[in-house]
């Protein structure tokens, strides 16, 4: 999905995760469980975008698919740089709260660099479909969802 040229593409973006979710027979009547997962897509798309809009010339693509482990969510920008996880004590009123979120529900994200920018890769584990992933970490090389990483854990 191309969020270029969105309005609001944070908006347009949430809206787009549950829209596709729904269109595959992941909807909230599918109980807590689904309901989570479709909640935790939904947010960590707007993140992504929200910092893709603040930290680079905006997002360029946002893409869903389905890995059989998790829901993998692709988010496309121009920029090479890295999102940087913001330390605790430097939080506040104007943000770095973003990539904590994305954290704190994602099974693991990471960094794909292109050509022209990089991709901002998640996977959102469905806890009822969950297949062991290794020790939590916020880099997982070896993943075939995410084989280049952009840099090791700190």
């Amino acid at each position: 999905m191309d969020l270029a040229l969105r309005r609001d593409p944070v908006r347009h973006a949430r809206n787009t995760v549950r829209r596709h979710l729904a269109a595959v027979g992941l909807t909230a009547d599918g109980g807590p469980v689904v309901k989570e997962l479709i909640d935790a897509a939904a947010l960590i798309a707007g993140e992504l975008v929200s910092n893709a809009c603040r930290h680079t010339l905006g997002p360029e693509a946002m893409r869903l698919t389905w890995d059989s482990t998790c829901l993998v969510l692709d988010i496309d920008d121009p920029s090479p740089l890295a999102p940087v996880l913001v330390p605790e004590d430097l939080r506040g009123e104007r943000g770095g709260f973003g990539l904590q979120i994305v954290e704190s529900l994602a099974e693991w994200w990471c960094v794909v660099p292109r050509v022209e920018g990089k991709t901002v890769r998640v996977c959102i584990g469905h806890p009822q479909l969950r297949v062991p992933l290794g020790p939590p970490s916020r880099y997982r090389s070896g993943s075939p969802s995410c084989p280049v990483m952009s840099r090791t854990p700190a």
